[in-house]
């Protein structure tokens, strides 16, 4: 499987931890739910999909 290079990775790493900390700020800045918020802004930026915030 081609990951892309490594600053490809970079790129879409910063942009899942963007994503994370806006939904992350959104839901109101809950703790201990960090990686919730890492999961789901790895799956919008992968899928291309809208935002959803978790429960």
């Amino acid at each position: 499987m081609n990951e892309g290079t490594p600053d490809d990775q970079v790129y879409r790493n910063e942009q899942v931890r963007r994503r994370a900390y806006e939904l992350w700020e959104k839901a109101g800045r809950p703790p201990d739910r960090h990686d919730e918020f890492w999961f789901e802004a790895e799956r919008q930026i992968d899928e291309g999909q809208p935002a959803r915030q978790p429960s």
